[in-house]
This record gives C-alpha cells, sequence and structure tokens, in this order.
C-alpha cells in the first residue's frame, strides 16, 4: 500500500517537470535504489513466508541484508533530496 501512495505522489511530481526529473541522472540512480530495495524485500518476505524461523538460524545473513536494507533507503531518500540540486539542460 505503501509503495502504491508513493508512485502516485513521485508520478504526479515527474508529470509536473519530466524534463527534469526524466534526464537527471540522480532521478535514476533513486529508482535504480527502488528496485533493489523491493527485490531485497521480497527476499525477505519469500523466506520468512516459506520458513518462519530461517533469520533465526541465519542470524550473519539477516543482520548483512537488513543492513544493506537499510543503506538502499538511506540512499534513496538522499538521492530524493539530491534531485533537486541537480541542473541540467
Amino acid at each position: 500500500m505503501t509503495l502504491v501512495v508513493l508512485l502516485c505522489s513521485g508520478s504526479l511530481l515527474i508529470i509536473a517537470e519530466p524534463n527534469r526529473e526524466l534526464i537527471n541522472q540522480v532521478f535514476w540512480l533513486k529508482m535504480s535504489l527502488l528496485v533493489c530495495a523491493i527485490i531485497l524485500t521480497a527476499i525477505f518476505q519469500t523466506m520468512l513466508r516459506r520458513r518462519s524461523g530461517f533469520w533465526e538460524h541465519h542470524r550473519a545473513a539477516a543482520i548483512l541484508l537488513g543492513s544493506v536494507s537499510l543503506l538502499m533507503w538511506v540512499g534513496i531518500v538522499g538521492a530524493g533530496r539530491w534531485i533537486a540540486y541537480v541542473e541540467h539542460g
């Protein structure tokens, strides 16, 4: 549900200034990080659905993937802010 809200609000921003957004390299960095974060979240969820205790038996992997996920989300937020400061044209 949250991703739907983000998609709607982000689409409005792109529609408002498509030239500024779609040629911005930081925008594409943000979108790439977002796709990676969604895939990582899907992996987490899939492993939990298959075996509820999977991450308790693989703590090191859980900590590593959780840290990577957190860094991706921080990168998404940072790239989102950075888009406004990158000039093109």
